[in-house]
């Protein structure tokens, strides 16, 4: 066999291959979900040379009711998949390298309605498998949702639009929205909501954020914080009477930011006061207020924006009331603040202490040093004064020595001339 025939063998089984892999891959669930008529696809569109943007449109409660077993689920996608690759297989067709697909997906409400719980209620594992860019929820009767209903798999770095409203939603817990860091449009109209301060708190990327028709009464401080990308927020049609003037402190750091796209907030339909925290926050933070006031009486019924020429800055003292936000906003960190305190005390004490036993060792061995040193010292200096009383007496008795060998040698000198006499 040639090398041409070889190479061209070898590139076939690659295709072949290439092909299978793509089969069983989850580019090609809804593909299931379509054969099944729980979804219909209504567009196609290729975003690069890599992935494809596919929108489907599916019933909420055969997608429900088909997803929600997943080992059946597993079993028919394994058996579908299969078929789709002995298909491929025999055809031989995939030349062309398939691309991955991500999905908009807009859920629409069945014909016939169940008000069974479970198609009350977002489920974790729905999306299994799936990258989705926007899923839509709009008008389902939806209570609640699962906290890892949008989890990292299908959602977390792919996720851009989502729309939860018209539906039955009280609350939103802080970790559902965890996951979607890349989250620009949500909308969470016409529910039941009440929020905290940390609801968006992970959503930085929000550009768009819809809260109307929520029957809201207040405002947390810190609701919008960190959202410095935030281009609309819509707040109409909502029971709001007043507006804290730090509600919106936090939400352009950038001051080209502020100057040049100012974050445009709703306020229409709302029974709020035309105050000192409503001009700080036109005036000073540069935010664009579109309402009509009801209140004060010389303000009524009239639309802020036509309150361009009242200047009340000297009633309002708008740079006291941004310090006073400054300070709020470190105190909601405060806790933070003093547990890092309390952790750098805790610290300096255990570097002191450890400080002051090193010296306290050193301190014992230098007082030991010392005391043998003062004891050599003395031991030096009593043989320094012993050594002349030595040397003394030591001379005296050499003396007294001579002095008593001096009369013996007198006697032997003067007995020797006798001796000399008796020898002759």
């Amino acid at each position: 066999m040639s090398l041409d025939k070889k190479l061209f063998l070898i590139a076939t089984i690659c295709c072949i291959l290439v092909s299978v892999a793509h089969a069983f891959s989850s580019g090609d669930d809804h593909l299931f979900l379509i054969h099944n008529n729980v979804c219909v696809k209504s567009g196609n569109m290729s975003i690069n040379q890599f992935t494809s943007l596919v929108k489907i449109r599916c019933d909420w409660n055969k997608y429900v009711d088909i997803v929600s077993d997943r080992v059946k689920l597993d079993k028919e996608l394994d058996a579908y998949k299969k078929d789709l690759a002995k298909s491929a297989t025999k055809a031989n067709s995939s030349t062309e390298k398939k691309q991955d697909s991500i999905f908009d997906i807009e859920f629409h409400q069945s014909p016939v309605k169940n008000r069974d719980p479970k198609y009350q209620k977002i489920h974790n594992n729905l999306f299994k498998k799936m990258r989705i860019r926007a899923l839509s929820f709009r008008k389902l009767g939806i209570q609640s949702i699962d906290t890892n209903a949008f989890d990292i798999e299908c959602c977390k770095n792919d996720l851009e639009r989502l729309d939860l409203s018209e539906n039955q939603l009280k609350r939103i817990d802080e970790k559902i929205l965890a996951n979607l860091e890349r989250l620009h449009t949500l909308s969470l109209a016409k529910n039941q909501l009440q929020f905290g301060e940390n609801n968006f708190e992970n959503n930085r990327k929000l550009i768009n954020l819809d809260l109307s028709d929520n029957n809201l009464q207040y405002l947390p401080n810190n609701l919008f914080a960190n959202l410095h990308e935030l281009v609309t927020i819509d707040l109409s049609n909502n029971e709001l009477q007043s507006i804290r003037a730090c509600t919106f402190n936090k939400l352009l750091i950038n001051p080209l930011a502020k100057k040049y796209f100012p974050t445009k907030v709703n306020l229409l339909n709302n029974q709020i006061e035309c105050d000192c925290n409503i001009f700080y926050i036109e005036r000073y933070l540069n935010i664009q207020l579109n309402l009509t006031c009801a209140g004060p009486d010389v303000y009524k019924d009239r639309q802020f924006r036509d309150l361009k020429y009242e200047n009340p800055s000297k009633r309002c003292q708008y740079k006291t009331m941004d310090k006073l936000c400054r300070i709020a906003a470190n105190e909601d960190d405060s806790w933070l603040t003093s547990l890092l305190i309390i952790v750098i005390l805790i610290l300096v004490a255990l570097v002191l202490l450890f400080v002051s036993l090193v010296c306290f060792v050193k301190n014992s061995s230098l007082k030991k040093k010392l005391k043998a040193l003062q004891h050599d010292d003395k031991v030096a200096k009593t043989n320094n004064e012993q050594k002349p009383l030595i040397a003394d007496h030591n001379q005296q008795q050499q003396q007294q020595q001579q002095a008593n060998n001096q009369p013996a040698v007198q006697a032997s000198s003067s007995n020797q001339p006798e001796q000399i006499d008796k020898a002759k």
